[in-house]
């Protein structure tokens, strides 16, 4: 493919590989692409969510419907509604039903593609072939490849076993696409409806609103049906694996072991067999849970190891997650898989706004990020393993396979839970998340990507009461205390790296510190700071999470200096702004003395005299300042008439470390849904949106294709000459461009060529931001015969990967 010019750069045509992307779910190294968690990839035609404002009367309902053709099909626990209108006029139906007064909301049913694995099961089989159960041991279970399950050893769960093993007691419900009914390590801990299994067929006998719920519930068919099976390559068996990893039957000489060997597991299917699901089917399999709930069935945590975007657009799901907050149910999904900021740009319902949601990272053998998995400071919660699990599938009874993706580090922490709920069952959610959270093991390679570097410690949340330490380090004239930033902390003989750095406020904070008797240190360029500290912290398991301080004070020593600085991100014509989570280092040493706060500052004080060579690292991504500072300390300026003194006695130095922007600008569509089936009527006419880059905009370029299926055909739209030229022996040809206007966010909307039926369509949106990124985003759809599959329905794309 040819440049477009020389600040646009190109791409093959997508369709002339895949759809979807292959990843193979065995235990060897494989490259892998970035798949999504859940696409979305539409809206469901004839269909739309709908609220009335509470008090409206039945018959000014019948009338609003009646306005737009609606007949009402369901109404869920939270107000919300599903509700039928004409194909033709959905979008008319959803503009009149927004401007009845009557109406609290109106929205889209939309529609996900929920990406899964690829089935392996010939993996395990030779595994399986030749395993044999090992003796028994206290703490350790005898199924015989659960020497195969590395992840268990990662998070310590042999150590929490030692406390207890789960309890059927304990009730997860696993929000997915099913559950292989007939796995001989899923079927003791699946859970059974008594009253439906011994009642009549096709009867509600437990009064609960829903028929035949022997093992779950189908929000997808309205049925009892939630038995997991490939149908075709979009249904993998997804809820299978999940399920077993929370908790298939341990040391039951079969197999592998969940992280609970005894637990009971409700699968709730809201994955349909073409692998999507929508805001329907995500409501009413919450509707079922809360209805679980109100029988009296022990629904503690919820996985949900898929998700979305548009968090914020998404009204009526949201009220069903918070109608899960207010019934005391943890939900537990997973961060996705995109290798993306989700600080940036939130899912849904991982990004959404509730205190009872814990969103999970994939973190792989070496403890460290999976390169594909999402990431976020304030919106990843916490790491768990995601790499090359081990668990059930669903085409036999005794299929095993090994996934990986961030769908399989949510139920490592769904575990953890329902196996603290069976040592402690009157703990909430909130103190539940709070002991995964402040008992998770601190991992240094994590810290960029998760606050305090969280990985799942299952040992550590069983074992022992977990608790904080925090303090501030000052030095002190008799009079006054002056905080000092870079001082290294360390937790009992713990040496080399640190456990926590003060930062510019003198504040430091550590987490996952578990009962008991500790020594806290403090320390200043390889010297004591201040006396060291002696903790006693509650060892009960019962004990709630506390917060405890360690202040360290040394006095004002003479001949002692300090360095500030300032962190800066270039921005639009050398603009700057301050730049936060900033390492600072001295003399090549291998720690950090300082960290940036978030107005860019740094402080580290109580230097002896000597010279410094000061370097800033971003702590987030290793990019390396574009500055080195040498400072001499203590500093000395000539006083010659009319100089202003630039260093102040104790040694400041005005630095300011310039870093610039990384991030590649993405561009977001408001009318082109990815991977949707359009028809004649509903082709979209233009390309819409904005653009969205950190420091402002510079440009950004369309290249439209159209492609049969067999390639016959592949054409690029000249916008120019408005006419289709072949892709193969021309240039590449603009189909439309936008100035940036050094703007943040800049929105666009491109006229488009009339789209026709039988064609696959891609549009590629080159974008450069003022200070040199480049990025690329791809738009895949089809235009097809009304006769074809519904308007604006899902592509199914070929073999997908990660879940």
């Amino acid at each position: 493919m040819k440049p477009l010019s020389s600040s646009v750069w190109a791409r093959p045509l997508c369709g002339l590989a895949l759809f979807g992307t292959l990843i193979l779910p065995t235990s060897q190294s494989h490259a892998a692409p970035a798949i999504s968690v859940g696409t979305q990839v539409g809206t469901v035609a004839g269909k739309l969510m709908l609220r009335f404002k509470a008090g409206t009367p039945a018959q000014e309902k019948s009338r609003v419907l009646a306005q737009v053709g609606g007949v009402l099909k369901h109404t869920y626990s939270t107000g919300w509604a599903l509700v039928q209108v004409p194909q033709s006029s959905t979008e008319i139906a959803l503009t009149k039903l927004k401007s009845f007064p009557q109406v609290d909301g109106a929205e889209h049913d939309r529609k996900w593609k929920a990406e899964s694995p690829l089935p392996g099961a010939e993996a395990s089989t030779q595994l399986r072939s030749t395993a044999v159960a090992p003796p028994p041991t206290p703490n350790i279970p005898n199924d015989p490849l659960y020497a195969q399950q590395w992840a268990l050893h990662r998070v310590n769960a042999p150590e929490a076993w030692k406390t207890t093993t789960g309890s059927k007691d304990v009730v997860v419900a696993v929000m997915d696409d099913g559950i292989n009914l007939k796995h001989v390590d899923l079927i003791p801990n699946t859970f059974t409806n008594t009253s439906e299994l011994n009642g009549k067929a096709g009867v509600d006998d437990d009064h609960n609103g829903f028929v035949d719920d022997v093992h779950g519930w189908n929000s997808v068919s309205s049925s009892g049906n939630v038995q997991d099976t490939i149908v075709n390559v979009n249904n993998r068996g997804h809820g299978s694996h999940v399920s077993g990893i929370i908790g298939a039957a341990g040391n039951n000489g079969k197999l592998i072991t969940g992280i609970n060997w005894q637990i009971t597991i409700v699968p709730v299917a809201v994955v349909d067999a073409d692998g999507s699901y929508t805001s329907d089917s995500i409501a009413g399999g919450v509707d079922y849970i809360l209805a679980l709930r109100k029988q009296g069935v022990n629904v503690r945590v919820i996985n949900l190891s898929i998700g979305g975007v548009d968090a914020a657009i998404e009204r009526s799901n949201f009220d069903s997650f918070k109608a899960l907050n207010n019934a005391g149910i943890l939900l537990v999904c997973s961060a996705g898989n995109d290798a993306a900021n989700k600080d940036k740009t939130p899912d849904l319902p991982a990004g959404l706004p509730l205190p009872n949601i814990i969103t999970v990272g994939a973190s792989n053998y070496a403890d460290e990020r999976w390169e594909f998995s999402n990431f976020g400071l304030k919106s990843v919660d916490i790491f768990a393993p995601g790499e090359s699990i081990l668990s059930t599938l669903d085409n036999s009874p005794t299929a095993l396979v090994i996934y990986r993706g961030t769908s399989f580090s949510a139920p490592m922490v769904t575990g953890a839970a329902a196996l603290l709920w069976a040592s402690q069952p009157s703990l909430t959610a909130a103190q539940v998340t709070e002991r995964i959270l402040a008992s998770a093991k601190r991992v240094e390679a994590l810290r960029p990507f998760v606050q305090d570097g969280r990985r799942l410690d299952v040992g550590a949340l069983l074992d022992n009461a977990v608790h904080t330490v925090v303090g501030v380090t000052a030095t002190s004239d008799g009079k006054t205390r002056t905080p000092i930033g870079g001082v290294s902390i360390y937790l009992d003989d713990h040496s080399g790296t640190p456990d926590a750095i003060t930062n510019a406020k003198g504040i430091y904070k550590i987490c996952s510190v578990a009962g008991g008797s500790h020594t806290v240190r403090a320390e200043l360029n390889g010297e004591p700071f201040g006396q060291i500290a002696k903790l006693n912290l509650p060892t009960s398991k019962a004990a709630n999470p506390g917060t405890y301080y360690a202040n360290f004070t040394t006095l004002t020593q003479s001949k002692r200096y300090a360095i500030y600085g300032h962190a800066v991100q270039t921005l639009l014509g050398g603009d700057t702004k301050p730049k936060s989570d900033v390492d600072v280092y001295l003399n090549d040493g291998p720690v950090p003395f300082a960290r940036t706060d978030s107005a860019g500052d740094f402080k580290i004080s109580n230097l002896p005299a000597g010279t410094y060579a000061v370097r800033m690292m971003d702590s987030l991504n290793g990019e390396k300042a574009t500055t080195l500072r040498v400072v001499t300390l203590p500093i000395t300026q000539p006083k010659a008439p009319g100089t202003i003194l630039r260093y102040s006695p104790d040694g400041y130095v005005p630095s300011t470390f310039a870093f610039t922007d990384r991030v590649s600008p993405y561009t977001q569509s408001t009318n082109i849904k990815k991977e949707s089936v359009y028809t004649p009527q509903t082709a979209p006419t233009f390309f819409g949106g904005f653009v969205r880059d950190d420091s402002a905009v510079d440009s950004m370029q369309i290249v439209l294709y159209r492609y049969l299926p067999d390639f016959s055909i592949a054409e690029m739209y000249d916008a120019a000459n408005k006419k289709w030229v072949d892709y193969f022996t021309n240039d590449t040809v603009s189909a439309g461009s936008v100035a940036g206007h050094n703007q943040a966010l800049v929105p666009f909307h491109l006229p488009l060529p009339t789209l026709e039926p039988k064609y696959h369509y891609e549009i590629d949106a080159f974008s450069n931001d003022i200070v040199g990124n480049q990025g690329i985003d791809t738009f895949l759809f089809q235009v097809q015969n009304s006769s074809s599959p519904s308007a604006n329905s899902a592509l199914s794309p070929s073999s997908a990967g990660s879940g």
